[in-house]
Formats: C-alpha cells, structure tokens, sequence
C-alpha cells in the first residue's frame, strides 16, 4: 500500500469511527428525547439505557464501521492473559483515577442500594454484569478498534478506541479509570483475536464494582489483593513482552 493510499485509508477509517461514535450519542439522545414522555423512574432509565446500549450504539458502530473484524489470535496468546490484563487494569486504573481526584465518594444520578428493591438491584446488576459489557465490547472493540487496527498500528488503535469508551460515559470522574480500561481490552482483544474475554474482563471489572460497595469487610480484602495481583501481573505482562510486545498475526492489518 503506498504512502498516499495508506494516509487516506487511515484518515478514513479515523472518521469513521468517529461518525458512529457521534452518531451512537446523537441517536440515543434522539431516543431519549422521542419517548421521554412514556414513563419515569428508575426502571424506566433501566430500560432506556438498555434501549441505547443494545440498539442505538451497537447498530451505529457496527454499521458505520463495517461491521466486525478482529485480527487473528496471537500465536503468542495465553489462557493467563485475561487474568493478567483484570488485574493489571484495575491497579493502573485504580491508581489513573486517584491521581486524577477521579474517584466518587458515592454513586451519583441514581438511588442507593438500600433504596432500590430486590427486583430493580437484579435487574440493574444485570444489566451492568451481562448487557453493557456485551453491547460496549461489540462497539467499541468489536467495531471501532476492527476498522482501526486495520490501517493504524495497534498500540494506536487501542489508544483512540479507548479515548473514545471514556468519553462514551460521558463523565470526566471516571475518565482516567475508563480510559485504561478501555485501552487494556483494546489490546486483549487484539491478542486474543476474540470478543469473548473482553466482554468477560469487562464484567468481571464491573461485578468487582459493586462488590466493593457491598461489604465493608469485602471491600478492604478487595483492596489488599489487588494491587498484589496488579502488581505481579503487570510484572508478567511486560517480562514477557506480551503488553507492549510486536504482534505476530497471520493477518495482514494494512
């Protein structure tokens, strides 16, 4: 591909991904506008989230960018990889966050646990574990870093496509913390080749969340494990050259 050729197509493939990423927002606020009027509280938010996670957002992207289209599995993969990349993302985003005066006292724009009864807890928490993490992962690495990896080397890639995942929650508390996460499952799923332990880290990062504001007594073990667990993981990670290490795809991304 020559140099000119290769310009376009990666200016192309950036505009795309930032159409769908702009036409994902301006259609699930359109949504939002549209049926306002039908019912309020808090399952009928549930309901709309779900409505924009699942339709809106994962039409534009998948539309818009072509659809999904992730490079073959690393012939350097592990099974441990997963594992590694949880731990290591959480420490480097628990850590981004704080650094940032990111991290929230408490939830905001909703009720607390204790207000919400069992039903709305099960179906908020499914909807946070299960829907959202595989709605996003079809987005934002199923799509958006597909389109990208293509013509944009991967650490590149990862980067825009994760920028793009912490400005989609659309609150700058959180940025820093989804802004590495984002960036860890761009290179997971790079690695892997596949959606599924993305969308698995993914929830596992989420179900985490709300454990730590369950139980006092669970949250101080959480904390006490890890950055042991990030700490060693992230050691391996870079030891063995598998975080920032040259991919070796059978597939040609360019």
């Amino acid at each position: 591909m020559s140099g000119t050729s290769l310009y376009t197509a990666r200016t192309s493939a950036v505009l795309r991904v930032f159409a769908a990423f702009a036409a994902a927002q301006a259609g699930g606020l359109a949504l939002y506008w549209l049926i306002s009027g039908l019912g309020e509280g808090f399952r009928y938010g549930l309901f709309m989230n779900i409505l924009c996670s699942l339709g809106v957002n994962v039409v534009a992207f998948t539309l818009i960018c072509g659809g999904v289209h992730l490079p073959e599995r690393n012939k350097r993969y592990s099974r441990l990889e997963p594992f590694a990349i949880f731990f290591a993302a959480l420490l480097i985003a628990c850590i981004a966050a704080m650094l940032s005066r990111a991290l929230l006292a408490s939830e905001q724009g909703g009720s607390s646990a204790s207000e919400k009864d069992s039903i709305d807890l099960l179906l908020y928490y499914g909807y946070s574990i299960i829907l959202a993490p595989l709605a996003e992962e079809l987005a934002f690495r199923g799509a958006a870093l597909s389109k990208l990896s293509r013509v944009l080397g991967e650490n590149a890639s990862a980067l825009i496509s994760a920028a793009l995942f912490a400005a989609y929650h659309m609150d700058l508390s959180v940025f820093a913390y989804t802004f590495v996460l984002g960036f860890f499952l761009a290179i997971l799923a790079q690695r892997s080749g596949k959606l599924l332990p993305c969308i698995l880290v993914h929830a596992a990062n989420n179900a985490l969340t709300h454990a730590v504001g369950y139980s006092a007594a669970l949250s101080k073990t959480i904390n006490i494990a890890v950055p042991i667990l990030g700490i060693a993981a992230l050691s391996w990670l870079i030891l063995t050259g598998r975080l920032f290490g040259k991919a070796e795809h059978t597939d040609d991304l360019t």
